[in-house]
């Protein structure tokens, strides 16, 4: 079986691979996976991120070394990498349908629960 894999260069000149999560690996961490998502798509749905500072970087070491091919590979990876490394991992996973998936419904479940909250004015 081929996995689909994302070679990303660090700023020390060392490359890492990122691999796809596996499902049984997003169940296993599955407030961590939401917590990602919806702190990469904040913006997009104007909140703010719902990872605290204290809680972001545990979360985001968890995710790195579940995404690397060699999770002692996460040793070589630097703050300015975070980026590269971070896009690597949005696309290998397809989390931009995901999210652009998981932000319509959002939307319509909002709207449909503001119609239901919208006072009624009689005719």
């Amino acid at each position: 079986m081929t996995m689909y894999t994302q070679p990303c260069t660090l700023t020390s000149g060392a490359t890492v691979t990122i691999t796809p999560w596996r499902l049984d690996e997003m169940a296993a961490l599955a407030i961590d996976f939401q917590a990602v998502q919806d702190t990469l798509t904040a913006t997009l749905r104007g909140q703010s991120a719902p990872l605290l500072p204290q809680r972001a970087m545990p979360v985001l070491v968890r995710v790195l070394r579940l995404s690397l091919t060699r999770p002692d590979d996460a040793d070589l990876v630097m703050a300015p990498d975070l980026p590269a490394v971070l896009q690597a991992i949005w696309a290998v996973n397809g989390l931009g349908d995901y999210a652009k998936k998981a932000l319509l419904q959002r939307l319509r479940a909002d709207q449909w629960r503001a119609a239901l909250l919208k006072p009624r004015t009689s005719p």
